[in-house]
């Protein structure tokens, strides 16, 4: 019998999988199984520890993510996944900080690609942390 955090991943997978869905809101569903077990910058630390041990087609996004930083610190995906994916589809209104406009073809491509690197640490997560049988 699965408990009911791994039902709620599940269902949150399973949405963020629904091909109706805007890739905003499928991003968000990813993320919040992340949300589920970890908390605080637990969740940045996590994404920096697993993020690296992803495969094809999450890698290749990885290593394009990873050669535009200017820092070229693996810390710096964790950072990004928080920072420019997940605040810039939830927050608005502060013009110092990076918002998702969803008018913007630019931004809506940019999160198609990324959405392979959340999808595929929500796999990790649900699977490593969650422990649900595959």
């Amino acid at each position: 019998d699965l408990n009911q955090n791994q039902l709620i991943a599940l269902a949150f997978y399973k949405e963020g999988l629904n091909p109706y869905n805007d890739v905003y809101y499928s991003f968000l569903n990813f993320y919040k199984i992340i949300e589920l077990g970890q908390k605080g910058e637990q969740k940045r630390i996590w994404i920096n520890k697993s993020i690296l041990e992803l495969k094809n087609p999450a890698k290749t996004r990885i290593d394009e993510i990873l050669k535009s930083n200017i820092k070229k610190s693996e810390d710096y995906l964790g950072e990004y996944i928080w920072k420019s994916c997940r605040c810039a589809i939830v927050h608005t209104g502060d013009s110092s900080k990076k918002i998702i406009n969803p008018d913007s073809s630019k931004d809506k491509e940019r999160m198609r690609e990324d959405i392979v690197v959340i999808k595929s640490l929500a796999q990790k997560f649900i699977i490593d942390e969650l422990k649900v049988p595959c």
